[in-house]
């Protein structure tokens, strides 16, 4: 896999991109919070992110809310048939 990961999010209604350069399989929670809290100029003891994406699993309407590595994992592994998250 690439070694540049490209995330995409929504903030207060307003869409940011972050780059990681590292590959999937090691990349962090951690690494796209530090990221994040760093764009949006945030200060990570006064503010907690929530991160969360909609599956691309037909009937599935609730969105899936990424806690650890192993869900930031899934979702940047889950792709669909036009090869996108």
């Amino acid at each position: 896999m690439s070694n540049l990961v490209s995330i995409h999010y929504k903030f207060k209604g307003r869409i940011f991109s972050i780059i990681v350069k590292t590959s999937v399989e090691d990349m962090t929670l951690s690494m796209i919070e530090d990221k994040m809290y760093k764009k949006l100029d945030l200060d990570e003891r006064k503010e907690k992110l929530e991160m969360s994406y909609m599956l691309v699993v037909v009937g599935c309407e609730q969105p899936l809310t990424i806690v650890d590595d192993e869900d930031l994992f899934v979702y940047l592994t889950s792709i669909d048939k036009e090869n996108q998250r």
